[in-house]
């Protein structure tokens, strides 16, 4: 329950920072960059969707620390 809920939050903050850079009509990031940065966010958010939650807790917290 709670992974996908969380997994759901993670996913709406993306999509949210995705129509506000639209909206702001910035400056499109080149592939070179925007390429890697989707593959780390996207694995990111399966430790969110797969690892029980206390264990997703513990390596979000030692990955951010």
């Amino acid at each position: 329950g709670w992974n996908f809920m969380l997994w759901g939050m993670y996913h709406g903050v993306f999509i949210a920072i995705y129509h506000l850079y639209k909206y702001l009509k910035l400056p499109e990031i080149p592939r070179i960059i925007s390429i890697p940065l989707t593959f780390i966010a996207v694995t990111i958010g399966w430790i969110f969707f797969m690892a029980p939650w206390n264990i997703s807790k513990e390596i979000i917290i030692k990955l951010f620390l």
